[in-house]
């Protein structure tokens, strides 16, 4: 039985919460004061100290000084429980050693013990808060890896200042938000800080989920969605008409007539970056003509789907009207990809990009109680959501799509892009061979679409495109002019599919991330191929750069452990000569497993970031490395005034 030891100055708290805790199986020992809570931790073992900031005798912080000073609580699993808000007390709480941070105000217990079920279902609950780092010549231990390390492979993940010498304390917190996904809750009080878990971490924390329904009911759910029904007289007569070889363009043009809201966005479509060839069109039989009679049913029955399974949102969880941003941009820049390589079904990749994550609707219309614990799963673990519906569902939403798209007949060359948009290039070659083209294209388009921030699915990750692009041997310049046009476009046709006459409450999702760092991000940003790579375009839309101000945050993509060399290189020369400091450094590799060169570690604080990633859980590695004083020299100072003044009061 694991034992916590619950340091609560509150009394109704700290009974309750312990309550909840033993119900759970759990041994618990509850204490009021902080001289009290140092001494039975040096003294009892203990697996986990949940610990408030406000304590008598001695505050939490006190606490954790104390902790951190002994050798046998230096590694104790640390979570903050605290109605305190004051950042600078926060942040010097996380950098003095804790594994989690939760608000009293919002207080969830499912948010408590998801912290909890993750630091014990980790290899060792109390190792990995100090840790020496290893030197090129020695790699780490096998049996820590999930498959074999080389040389090349340093794991400075532990590492706070990521450089070669004595144990250092890792600093790991996070505020952890009990309000739904996509509130303006989880908007205005996001991740403050942490450093990544690793990847057998991550791997511990999706094999511990446990379904929350038997996939054969889960199935039967969804096939509730049934055939394509309740739709618009006008919408039901234009799909009969178009599925008759004799119907005119005059027929068809007037059945859409008939359904005004459908008329007028078919009119914005055809006038749009999909379909726009020549002048605009002035009338529903030149829109017919333009979009073609062999797509405008598709196209009608593009704008009926959206129509009918739009919701502005659903409990929190997901919010319609980003979906579908997210849905339309994908289109958008699946047809500019397509039209790039001069192929025919540009208006198809469009179909394509639109309706990709369908099937994460049908799962919140039809199967919405479980579904939501996937989504609460994915946030607090904060991983790819692709992976928890594996894991909790033993399928995914794209699964979903393609089972629903079956029984509504849509074309086998939509269903399987769409079934395997989240596929590796390496594994498309072998499992996709045949449609490999609208796949990747999709793919990339899908993941572009994620690194612009243009709306969101509800999976806010950031994936490699690199591999993507040379499968599809795209031009970096088809990359360049999509980054121009991709957020424009996006915004116009906006009007064309949903239901909204303006767009001045609209979230910019970029800016609203942008708010969530504690420090303007300056990144100096080196790669091998920076002009087909997302995580690049990503950070530069997270950028905020002002007049003169100089970067404050490197960053290195690591394709392969072939690029460690010549990627620290170039870093450090562009570092040198631009006249910077040693800046901290987030490395980004498959499974965050390379590490700059030695020389380039030293005397710097350097962060392995596993791709792909989470945008919350990106932010809550900058945010670690611009508050740190190590990370951010020319800013402690201020740093340290916050904390004296927050101490003082």
């Amino acid at each position: 039985m694991k034992s916590i030891l619950l340091a609560d100055a509150d009394p109704m708290s700290r009974e309750l919460l312990s309550e909840a805790l033993r119900e759970r199986g759990y041994a618990v020992t509850t204490v009021a004061s902080g001289r009290e809570a140092a001494t039975i931790c040096r003294t009892a073992p203990m697996d986990v100290l949940l610990l408030d900031l406000a304590l008598t005798e001695l505050d939490g912080e006190g606490v954790l000084r104390a902790l951190r000073g002994n050798e046998r609580t230096r590694s104790l699993p640390v979570v903050i429980l605290t109605r305190v808000r004051d950042r600078a007390r926060l942040i010097e709480a996380a950098r003095l050693g804790v594994r989690g941070i939760v608000l009293k105000q919002e207080f969830s217990l499912r948010a408590v013990l998801a912290q909890l079920d993750r630091i014990l279902a980790a290899p060792s609950a109390t190792s990995g808060t100090a840790v020496t780092m290893t030197d090129a010549a020695t790699p780490p231990p096998a049996a820590t890896r999930s498959e074999p390390v080389s040389p090349d492979h340093v794991d400075a993940r532990r590492s706070p200042t990521g450089g070669v010498g004595a144990p250092r304390s890792l600093t790991a917190a996070s505020v952890v938000e009990a309000s739904p996904r996509g509130s303006s809750s989880d908007r205005e009080h996001p991740l403050i800080i942490e450093v990544p878990p690793t990847l057998e971490e991550d791997t511990a924390a999706l094999k511990s989920l446990r379904p929350p329904i038997g996939k054969s009911r889960l199935l039967e759910m969804i096939d509730g969605c049934g055939e394509l029904k309740g739709f618009s007289p006008a919408v039901s007569e234009v799909l009969k008409l178009t599925g008759n070889q004799n119907a005119s363009i005059e027929q068809i043009a007037k059945a859409i007539s008939r359904d005004h809201a459908i008329a007028l966005k078919v009119l914005r479509l055809a006038n749009s970056a999909v379909y726009t060839r020549g002048e605009p069109v002035d009338s529903m039989q030149k829109a017919v003509l333009r979009i073609g009679v062999g797509q405008i049913r598709q196209a009608v029955l593009n704008l009926a789907l959206v129509e009918r399974l739009s919701v502005r949102s659903i409990d929190g969880t997901v919010d319609g009207d980003q979906f579908w941003e997210h849905a339309i941009a994908t289109g958008l820049i699946a047809s500019e990809i397509a039209r790039s390589r001069d192929e025919k079904e540009v208006d198809g990749a469009f179909t394509m990009g639109l309706l990709h994550d369908v099937g994460r609707m049908v799962l919140l219309t039809e199967a919405r109680e479980p579904y939501e614990q996937v989504l609460e799963a994915a946030g607090r673990l904060m991983l790819p959501l692709e992976q928890v519906e594996q894991a909790m569902l033993q399928i995914t939403h794209a699964d979903v799509t393609a089972r629903v798209f079956q029984t509504w007949k849509f074309s086998r060359h939509l269903i399987t892009p769409i079934t395997m948009h989240h596929v590796s290039a390496g594994n498309i070659r072998q499992v996709a061979s045949n449609e490999a083209t609208e796949v990747a294209t999709l793919g990339l388009a899908d993941r572009l679409a994620h690194a612009f921030m243009l709306g969101s699915s509800g999976n806010e990750t950031i994936a490699p495109t690199e591999d993507l692009c040379e499968l599809l041997d795209l031009d970096p310049s088809v990359v360049a002019r999509i980054e121009m046009t991709a957020r424009d476009e996006t915004d116009k046709i906006k009007f064309a599919l949903l239901a909204r006459s303006n767009l001045s409450n609209w979230d910019q999702l970029n800016l609203v991330h942008q708010s969530q760092l504690l420090r303007p991000l300056r990144p100096l940003y080196v790669a091998p191929a920076p002009a087909i790579d997302a995580h690049r375009i990503f950070v530069e839309q997270l950028a905020d750069w002002g007049d003169g101000e100089p970067a404050n945050l490197g960053l290195i993509r690591f394709r392969n452990p072939r690029d460690r060399e010549p990627m620290s290189r170039a870093y450090a020369e562009r570092e040198r000569a631009q006249g910077l400091p040693k800046l901290p450094l987030i490395c980004l590799s498959a499974g965050g497993r390379i590490a700059p060169m030695p020389s380039l570690m030293e005397g710097r604080r350097v962060i392995q970031l596993s791709t792909p990633f989470t945008i919350r859980r990106f932010i809550g590695v900058v945010n670690g490395l611009l508050t740190g004083a190590a990370g951010a020299p020319e800013e402690a100072g201020r740093d340290d005034e916050s904390r004296a003044m927050s101490m003082a009061a």
